[in-house]
């Protein structure tokens, strides 16, 4: 179990990394608008999209990043934190991982109306 645990948080960064580079390799844009405007309004938390139905996005949203500089600060603090969890079960930091983003999400739903990452 622990080499799970050890291999996870490099799961998880890896994830985000590869969030972060789709729109540069898949074109969500279709030439309309550039493919990461177009990845963002299409996976961010958009209040009113979600109100529509679109709840995926409470998750989706966990996984994006403005740029460079926020996915390396959350990789550094998914890979740092991730000690805390050595003596825990794999299974419970992922639902901790992904919970908080939603649970972050359902915040921001109430309490900001812009589109966030």
């Amino acid at each position: 179990m622990s080499e799970l645990l050890s291999i996870l948080p490099w799961v998880i960064v890896g994830i985000n990394v590869i969030a972060y580079l789709l729109p540069d390799f898949v074109d969500f844009g279709k030439g309309v608008e550039s493919s990461r405007e177009a990845f963002f309004l299409t996976f961010a938390k958009d209040n009113e999209a979600i109100k529509s139905g679109e709840w995926y996005r409470l998750v989706t949203a966990g996984f994006l990043h403005l740029d460079v500089l926020h996915l390396v600060s959350n990789a550094y603090g998914i890979l740092i934190f991730s000690g805390i969890f050595n003596l825990i079960n794999p299974a419970f930091y992922l639902l901790t991982y992904i919970l908080s983003g939603f649970i972050g999400n359902i915040f921001s739903l109430f309490f900001n109306p812009n589109l966030s990452v």
